[in-house]
């Protein structure tokens, strides 16, 4: 019989956080397209500064003007124990098309709930 584990996800420390973001974590962002449709497009946080996001997304036709409400995913899990992610809430405030179907976007973050399970024992 597999052992219960030994607890659950506990919220980064503002440190960790910037720890975890400074190693360009890969998830997705959810936008609301023109037409009202929710999009979710595969998506690189490159920097964070204060509470902005700066972030490269893949996939976006036009990026989303500023102030569309934009949610961003992000984690890393190379092992169980090992699982960190963030979730970010809040509206894009820069958005500029790159040469190739990359866009890089500012996400203004109005809320964040962060991910870890580094006290999980098994």
């Amino acid at each position: 019989m597999p052992a219960e584990r030994g607890g659950g996800p506990i919220s980064m420390s503002p440190e960790e956080l910037a720890d975890f973001l400074g190693g360009a974590p890969t998830g997705a962002i959810c936008v609301t397209d023109a037409d009202g449709r929710l999009l979710a497009l595969p998506a690189r946080v490159l920097d964070q500064e204060d509470q902005l996001l700066k972030v490269e997304v893949d996939g976006f036709e036009v990026p989303p003007h500023p102030g569309t409400a934009a949610c961003i995913v992000a984690d890393r899990f190379p092992s169980y124990g090992a699982i960190r992610g963030v979730i970010a809430q809040g509206s894009i405030s820069s958005a500029e098309n790159a040469a190739s179907s990359r866009s890089k976007i500012a996400l203004a973050v109005a809320r964040t709930v962060t991910f870890s399970f580094a006290n999980v024992t098994m």
